[in-house]
């Protein structure tokens, strides 16, 4: 002899369905319990802060990131209100778990697409705390910088800043060692000493040699005898002159060492300004 569920089990099965669908997908729980406007939204915001993350991660930038964040947050906040929603909710008629079906079919491809962003962020980008004054004041030791595993070569001008390993034939520390430094002058560049300061091109707007004494790496004639940057080589300096390096110490930056040239501060207002 069978018997009919009471209509208290019929309220928690579906309060139960609900609460499945709203975490398989967001905007899903909304929908079945007749939000339908909510679960756009959800749905929508959910999917703008997949979205965010994935060109984040191919084109970083502090104005992406943040807008990002934003879609980020107010996914989640809607998420949690869609939860408490399911908890509380009754039966709607046909029509709402009929219209909730489109949400739905969109739960694998969501969930597919959040592990490939995730996995994209995480694989894109990396968090590096600076020791040392070098760059000082652009950024400070114990500074905290997000790096974005890329290297644009629009970017590698002179007075760019990048961050690359440095090569074995340096004077100041263990080869693959992570540096920051900012571009001085670039491949076919022609660099002398003059008047105590680097000539690049028979320019001297460029700083002077730090000071230090460690040995030299990589030797700058005095002028008018000049040495040419090689192919694929970029002749790098910090800001600091009293603590800072540059390549007549660590050698060249070799194109295939340079690791990032999208780098951002994540301890400074606004959020994730990038290092210029």
């Amino acid at each position: 002899m069978s018997t009919s569920p009471s209509p208290e089990q019929d309220v928690f099965a579906f309060r139960k369905l609900a609460r499945r669908r709203a975490w398989i997908c967001p905007g899903a729980g909304f929908a079945l319990i007749g939000w339908k406007w909510l679960g756009r939204i959800s749905y929508f915001s959910g999917l703008a802060a997949l979205l965010g993350a994935a060109a984040t991660a191919i084109y970083p930038s502090a104005a992406l990131f943040q807008a990002t964040l934003a879609a980020v947050v107010v996914a989640t906040l809607l998420w949690i209100v869609e939860i408490i929603a399911t908890l509380n909710a009754w039966p709607p008629g046909d029509s709402a778990v009929a219209g909730s079906r489109r949400y739905v079919t969109g739960a694998v491809v969501l969930m597919l697409a959040a592990a490939a962003f995730g996995a994209a962020m995480f694989f894109s980008f990396r968090l590096i705390e600076i020791q040392g004054q070098g760059m000082a004041p652009v950024v400070w030791n114990g500074d905290r910088l997000l790096y974005h595993r890329r290297v644009d070569p629009a970017q590698l001008q002179r007075g760019a800043v990048v961050l690359f390993e440095l090569p074995p034939e340096n004077n100041f520390t263990e080869a693959g060692t992570l540096m920051l430094g900012r571009i001085m002058a670039v491949p076919g560049d022609k660099i002398s000493l003059a008047n105590f300061r680097y000539r690049v091109n028979d320019s001297l707007e460029n700083p002077t040699p730090p000071e230090t004494e460690l040995p030299i790496a990589l030797n700058v004639p005095r002028a008018p005898q000049t040495i040419t940057v090689p192919p694929d080589c970029y002749f790098i300096t910090q800001d600091d002159r009293e603590t800072g390096l540059d390549s007549q110490v660590v050698g060249w930056a070799k194109l295939d060492r340079i690791v990032s040239t999208s780098l951002f501060q994540v301890q400074r207002r606004p959020l994730l300004a990038r290092v210029q």
